[in-house]
């Protein structure tokens, strides 16, 4: 007779509330990317004009599509109009650029304050795991533990590299969405 294979149970972690202890957490976190701090808040800067550029674009499409439409009327166009398109044409390329360099730059860098904090993390875990007293390994199983600090520390890296620098481009671009709307 053959047996139901039944899904395997996936346990959902509780999303963790917003305290002041868990706060304090992060700001513990954050002092591993001090040493790196210029190149964070260059990071951040050129995120800021990326996700800035990338607002420029739908507006110089727009511009773009409207100097075409000019174009497509029973008039004849004139070389003004024709420059226009090619200005912004030329703008719109340079969008592109800028959008593309600062990017680069912002990923590299992050990248690589990410990497190096959580290396200088791991060297301070090590440090003080390797001081604890052996009871405390008595009752903790060896592979637990390795497995705690990789699931943790790959958790923090996405963070540091992932999830901090999408969360402030989303922030910037709701907000200068909404601002380009209202204009």
């Amino acid at each position: 007779m053959r047996s139901q294979r039944q899904p395997p149970q996936t346990e959902e972690t509780p999303t963790p509330k917003l305290t002041r202890a868990g706060f304090q957490e992060v700001l513990k976190l954050l002092a591993f990317v001090r040493p790196y701090r210029v190149k964070f808040v260059l990071a951040q800067l050129f995120l800021l004009f990326s996700s800035l550029m990338g607002l420029a674009f739908p507006y110089f499409t727009g511009r773009l599509i409207d100097g075409a439409k000019g174009l497509g009327s029973s008039t004849k166009p004139t070389s003004q109009d024709i420059a226009n398109i090619h200005h912004t044409t030329l703008l719109l390329l340079a969008v592109i650029v800028i959008q593309s360099i600062t990017g680069a730059f912002q990923t590299y860098w992050l990248t690589e304050v990410g990497e190096r904090s959580l290396a200088d993390l791991r060297r301070e875990t090590y440090t003080r795991l390797i001081r604890l007293p052996m009871t405390f390994f008595a009752q903790r199983r060896v592979g637990e533990l390795t497995s705690r600090l990789a699931s943790d520390l790959s958790l923090i890296q996405g963070t540091l590299t992932g999830s901090i620098p999408q969360f402030l481009g989303q922030v910037i671009t709701l907000v200068g969405g909404v601002v380009l709307i209202m204009i």
